[in-house]
This record gives C-alpha cells, sequence and structure tokens, in this order.
C-alpha cells in the first residue's frame, strides 16, 4: 500500500512504446495521459504527476526491464500501459505482484484479460485492465467480412509469434473457420525479416483467395511489398489490421485497395470527452 501525505503529489507512470515503428502508437497514448491528468485535475485534495514517461519497446524484454524499474519505486501507485501486448506479458506479472495497477489504451491480446466466456487467459495478473477491446472480437469482425462482404471462403494467415499478432491471427482464423471458410494456411515469420518470399510461398501453395496479416512495419511492408512477385497470390486480397493502420504503411504503394480491421475512431462531436 502507496500512502500519500498532505501535499504530497500521487505518482503514476506511462509505459507506451515512444520510439521504434510502434512510436505512432505509443506517443499518442502518453500525450493523452498528461492531457487527461491536466484535464482531470487533483484527487481527493492530491496533484497527480506522471513523472518521465517510460519505452515498453513493444516488446517482452523491454516491457520487463522498464517494469523491474517501476515496481522498485514506492512511490508509484499505478501503471497506464503498455502500448503493445507482447510487453504487458513480461510486464503485468511484476507490476501485479506489487500490488499496483496497470490499465492499457491498447493491449488486444485475448490472453492478458479472458475469452468470451470469461475464463481467464494464460497472461491474465490480478491488477491488470484495458480500455481497448479484446481481439476475439476484431478477429471475428475481420473474419466476417472477408466471408460475408468480400465472399472469399478460402484465406491464409501470417503473424510473427508476438503474443497480440498471434492472437488475432488465430481470432480470425477460427471466426473464419466457424463462419465455414477454410483456412489454407497458419504460418509466422520472425521479427526482423526482410526475405517473405520462403513463407509467401509456402501461404501460396494453398491458394488462399484472401492473406490476412496483423503484424507491424517493417515485417508488413516486405509482405505487401513482396507478395505479388509471388506466383499464385498475384491476385490474393490482403487484408492487415490496426499494427499497420498507419501513414508509414499507408504510403507504401503496394498497400493501395488493401482492407484493415480496427476499431472505429469518429467519436462524434464529444470527441474531447470520448477519448
Amino acid at each position: 500500500m502507496v500512502e500519500v501525505g498532505p501535499g504530497e503529489a500521487i505518482q503514476i507512470r506511462s509505459l507506451n512504446a515512444i520510439s521504434g515503428d510502434v512510436a505512432f502508437l505509443g506517443i499518442p497514448n502518453e500525450n493523452g495521459i498528461r492531457m487527461a491528468v491536466a484535464d482531470y485535475g487533483q484527487i481527493g485534495g492530491h496533484d497527480v504527476e506522471v513523472g518521465t514517461g517510460m519505452d515498453d519497446l513493444c516488446s517482452a524484454d523491454g516491457g520487463q526491464a522498464a517494469a523491474q524499474i517501476l515496481v522498485a519505486d514506492q512511490d508509484v501507485v499505478g501503471v497506464i500501459g503498455t502500448s503493445c501486448s507482447g510487453a504487458a506479458t513480461a510486464a503485468s506479472p511484476l507490476i501485479s505482484a506489487a500490488g499496483m495497477v496497470m490499465i492499457s489504451g491498447s493491449n488486444t491480446s485475448p490472453a492478458l484479460t479472458s475469452d468470451l466466456a470469461g475464463t481467464a487467459g494464460k497472461n491474465y495478473h490480478a491488477g491488470y485492465y484495458r480500455t481497448a477491446h479484446n481481439d476475439l472480437y476484431q478477429g471475428a469482425a475481420a473474419a466476417n467480412f472477408a466471408l460475408d462482404v468480400l465472399g472469399v471462403s478460402t484465406a491464409a494467415a501470417i503473424h510473427d509469434g508476438d503474443p497480440y499478432t498471434e492472437g488475432l491471427a488465430t481470432a480470425f482464423a477460427d471466426a473464419f473457420k466457424a463462419g465455414g471458410g477454410t483456412i489454407t494456411g497458419f504460418t509466422a515469420v520472425n521479427k526482423g525479416d526482410s526475405d517473405m518470399v520462403p513463407v509467401l510461398t509456402e501461404v501460396a501453395a494453398g491458394a488462399p483467395e484472401l492473406l490476412f496479416f496483423p503484424i507491424f512495419q517493417p515485417e508488413g511492408d516486405f509482405i505487401v511489398q513482396q507478395a505479388p512477385t509471388v506466383s499464385g497470390l498475384e491476385d490474393t486480397v490482403m487484408m492487415a489490421a490496426d499494427g499497420l493502420l498507419n501513414t508509414n504503411f499507408l504510403a507504401v504503394a503496394e498497400s493501395q485497395g488493401m482492407y484493415f480491421s480496427g476499431p472505429d475512431v469518429r467519436y462524434g462531436s464529444n470527441y474531447n470527452q470520448s477519448t
């Protein structure tokens, strides 16, 4: 338990991906935290301080290293983050064990909370919460769109082994099969790979009408650029998710005509309060 004395500030910390290819997600998260603290004001007569933002590096190693620093600070009561589910799987156990609260605005891996029946996921720890959706919903939405709107009956999926990408690819594949479709391939690339031809050739062997690859940059760039060069994928429909829904990826010429799944962020006229 943390005691906040008279005149002392409540200490919370931001733990988000503020460098690298996923900074487009983490930096707005951190800015939003600071805006919210300034807008909300005092709590019980105490100011709230965020301190220096910490970087989760969008990785398990980054999440663990940052969490070790955070739990060593006995004045901190809670953490807002991480940006990436992979970082959360390593940070959450440490933060939970320290009796602290962790709230993420963008983690979506089902393993961090529960399945739709309420069964706890393998990476759930007490004190962990999120305001983002569960990817079981996003995977189903992507699969239903592919089946019902695009009219495809066969699909393949590629992930990179990260809890977010693998969880979303699995949710898509399960929902696609449940809807009557056939998954012709389910495979992975390694983070850092640039030659995607071998894995794309493997995928092409199943002749999928659609390829779902809910991964990040730069691997997503290489997949969409190299897929048209692989025999059997020239006319395959490409679909990704919110991990690639950013201006840098959309600037890649081959991304034109793709489909993406992700949250609806049209907040309407009351967007300031909605966010």
